[in-house]
């Protein structure tokens, strides 16, 4: 099940698009939040300010499509080349270009 989950394309509401001040986001800058952790609020806040960007593209739609970034390079890989190895939190993931897929 993990495998085809990993792999799927999904339309969501994203962070990078989105400003606090929409109701996808007032849900969860509320006022409780803010008085019972400060500190925490204030850093989602400045986290979610400083990752929009898609909102100044022209064109782009609000609830754009979204897929797993390493699946993606898996597709995009060439077929006939050495690896590519990618540090991630979960290890590394190494794409063979030589594999077929």
């Amino acid at each position: 099940m993990h495998d085809r989950l990993y792999r799927l394309c999904v339309k969501h509401p994203s962070a990078w698009y989105y400003s606090s001040e929409t109701p996808v986001w007032k849900a969860f800058f509320t006022p409780q939040l803010k008085r019972d952790a400060p500190e925490w609020y204030a850093y989602s806040m400045k986290f979610l300010t400083d990752i929009r960007w898609m909102y100044r593209v022209a064109g782009m739609v609000e609830n754009p499509w979204h897929l797993h970034p390493l699946v993606f390079l898996d597709a995009v890989a060439e077929r006939y080349c050495d690896t590519i190895d990618f540090d991630t939190s979960l290890g590394i993931y190494r794409i063979s270009k030589n594999q077929r897929i």
